[in-house]
């Protein structure tokens, strides 16, 4: 579920990236995506954590909602994993992105949620972020 969460927040938040850790190959895939460090954009951030942490009632909120309506399967769930349910397909191709959202979601999705996978918090770690308790 947390690299969920960090996934979401970097999708919602993709010039906070530039901050984070990651392997040269990784690294090199971002660079590609040509997105605005933050300090040179128009918006100005807070730090990564505490936004973080301010979305999470919106992210879990944002899960229920996923849930109730048969997008992830609950058993898989029960046990710490999101997987997409089968009414997710029907919809997926309904979604409207940009041609950048596509290429942000399909880095997150392919690359950087990779990063440290198997070992449990190495994203956290890369990331700097955490939640009160994790």
């Amino acid at each position: 579920m947390e690299r969920l969460y960090i996934s979401d927040f970097y999708l919602a938040n993709p010039p906070l990236l530039h901050k984070t850790h990651m392997p040269l190959e990784i690294r090199k895939e971002f660079h590609a995506l040509s997105i605005v460090k933050p300090e040179k954009g128009f918006l100005s951030f807070p730090s990564p954590q505490m936004l973080f942490a301010k979305m999470e009632p919106v992210q879990k909120e944002a899960l229920r909602t996923l849930v109730g309506k048969g997008f992830v399967a609950v058993n898989a769930l029960r046990a710490g994993k999101v997987v997409a349910d089968e009414k997710l397909a029907q919809v997926g191709d309904m979604v409207v992105m940009s041609s950048d959202e596509h290429r942000v979601v399909s880095f997150l999705t392919r690359a950087f949620a990779g990063i440290g996978a198997g070992v449990p918090g190495d994203l956290r770690l890369a990331t700097g972020l955490r939640r009160p308790g994790t």
